[in-house]
């Protein structure tokens, strides 16, 4: 339908690493803002970050480029939320 906004793509080489992922329900959560032009703006820890690899993966996922998301077909900034499974020890 009209309107719709098609949601951001990582794009290759970079790969989501194993400990993101797009559904679930992790207990760890980022948001990215991700620009028109598929960068990302902003990362935000929304989970408490209580370990050294909660801001090494924040590091980590302002180096990913993005597809930007469309609606009607023209790229638009978006906000994507990701739940992570935090690799144990």
């Amino acid at each position: 339908g009209a309107g719709e906004v098609v949601a951001p793509r990582l794009l290759d080489p970079v790969r989501l690493p194993p400990w993101a992922q797009a559904t679930g329900s992790g207990l760890n959560v980022i948001e990215l803002d991700i620009s028109d032009a598929g960068a990302v703006r902003r990362v935000r820890l929304v989970s408490p970050a209580t370990r050294l690899t909660d801001m090494m993966i924040l590091s980590a996922a302002k180096t990913w480029i993005f597809a930007p998301a469309l609606k009607d077909g023209r790229p638009v900034p978006y906000r994507l939320t990701l739940n992570w499974v935090a690799p144990t020890p």
